[in-house]
């Protein structure tokens, strides 16, 4: 989300420095006149120019020469005159001084240049005694104005704006972002046990003809996944008949994190070992772990239909001899799924569920962002956390396993998965995709 942002802002300050230059942008007109100060007693002996440079600054401020410009521009305004910036700048060793008027109209500025020039002799004798005003050069009457924004400087103004905020954006990002990409993270933020790091994995090919699916049984998929899937299931396996546990809850923090693959995945290998395994479709408002193996449940029964007695349970189980795995799918999607939940119907249809089997995998949405996953906690033994791999922020992960973690449930630990740059015996033609939520 962060990078799309970095690519907007660009193009928003692009777009900001147009919409100044046509409607706030005013344009602004600077004249200047080189003048040299002369003591009028003397025309050969130049006038103090460090006492000039310090005290006729001060002049061009006063009241009394707004006063005697004005007398000498009766056309303009007292408003017109302030809006004229005045300023002399001088080289004491030259005897040199630069006057410069700045404002929005060109002729009033070029006006108040030369009437300026005009009063100082009359203004300073008070100050200075009688001088006169040596022309050196002069500008005449501006033409373009000294600010003018040509479309490069627009450009530059609006993707140099945007891009200083990304450098901002990015600064505050990398200083105050932290997800987790290593084990020794979890271990660091969160105090939790990680079960294992699962690579990411991507097809290369779009191939319709080739299996996509994003499972142990794929032989597209490397080695490398299907090994650390194993690591899993033998941990858990091993804590299960330790503690007693068989119904196993797998959730995520946020959307994204492939936990529908995890939890399909895990019980594949699960079945491997000769277990009678049940993965459940827990998320009504987006059921996906159809996706990972890529099955359609258009035509299926609503799991609610068994749960409300209409049909046997074992119309709406799915079994997949392949793999010696059943699955049950949600075949429909609810709006507020805890009403069901909290039914007694539906207790009774889990605790028949897990007479059936050795595992119940319960795929169910994240905890992060719903309450979803705490409330089918109560069902559970044991919670298989999934981490996506430098993707979510640690707050983030902290918030969802607080909320898991008020069912009281034992975590086996976290799974990070998607874990990039590992090191993947890939197949030389295709690359695995996982489906996640």
């Amino acid at each position: 989300m962060i990078w799309i942002l970095l690519l907007i802002l660009p193009i928003l300050g692009l777009g900001a420095s147009f919409a100044y230059s046509a409607f706030i942008y005013e344009p602004e007109y600077s004249s200047f006149m080189i003048f040299k100060l002369k003591d009028d007693g003397d025309e050969t002996s130049a006038v103090d120019g460090s006492e000039i440079k310090n005290t006729l600054p001060q002049i061009l401020k006063s009241r009394a020469f707004k006063d005697r410009v004005l007398d000498d521009l009766e056309d303009v305004t007292s408003e017109q005159f302030d809006a004229c910036k005045i300023t002399l700048k001088g080289e004491e060793t030259l005897d040199l001084f630069s006057l410069s008027v700045t404002g929005p109209n060109n002729e009033i500025v070029y006006r108040v240049l030369n009437s300026s020039v005009k009063n100082i002799p009359a203004i300073g004798r008070y100050v200075f005694g009688l001088i006169s005003l040596e022309h050196v050069e002069e500008s005449g009457m501006a033409t373009v104005a000294s600010n003018q924004m040509g479309l490069k400087t627009i450009v530059m103004y609006g993707l140099g704006g945007g891009l200083a905020v990304d450098a901002i954006i990015l600064l505050i990002y990398a200083f105050t972002y932290e997800t987790i990409r290593r084990e020794e993270d979890l271990k660091k933020n969160l105090n939790v046990h990680c079960l294992a790091s699962v690579p990411a994995i991507r097809f290369k090919r779009r191939n319709r003809e080739v299996d996509h699916s994003m499972h142990i049984f794929n032989e597209l998929v490397p080695y490398s996944f299907t090994e650390s899937i194993r690591k899993i299931s033998g941990r858990i396996d091993r804590d299960s008949k330790k503690y007693g546990r068989k119904t196993i809850l797998v959730t995520s923090s946020v959307p994204g994190e492939g936990k529908s693959t995890i939890s399909v995945n895990l019980a594949m290998s699960l079945a491997k070992r000769d277990y009678k395994v049940l993965v459940i479709d827990c998320d009504f408002r987006n059921p996906s772990t159809s996706k990972v193996i890529g099955f359609d449940t258009s035509t299926i029964p609503s799991i609610m239909e068994a749960v409300d007695g209409h049909i046997p349970v074992s119309d709406i189980i799915q079994h997949f001899d392949e793999w010696g795995l059943d699955m049950i799918f949600t075949g429909i999607t609810l709006d507020n799924p805890m009403a069901t939940i909290y039914g007694e119907n539906f207790r009774k249809f889990i605790a028949n569920i897990q007479e059936m089997y050795d595992y119940v995998i319960l795929d169910t949405p994240p905890s992060a962002m719903l309450t979803d996953a705490s409330n089918f906690a109560q069902f559970a033994d044991g919670i298989v956390y999934v981490v996506r791999y430098d993707a979510v922020p640690v707050k983030t992960i902290r918030e969802g396993m607080s909320s898991i973690a008020l069912s009281r449930k034992p975590i086996y630990g976290c799974v990070i998965n998607g874990v990039e740059n590992a090191n993947i015996a890939y197949n030389t033609n295709y690359y695995g995709k996982s489906y996640d939520k």
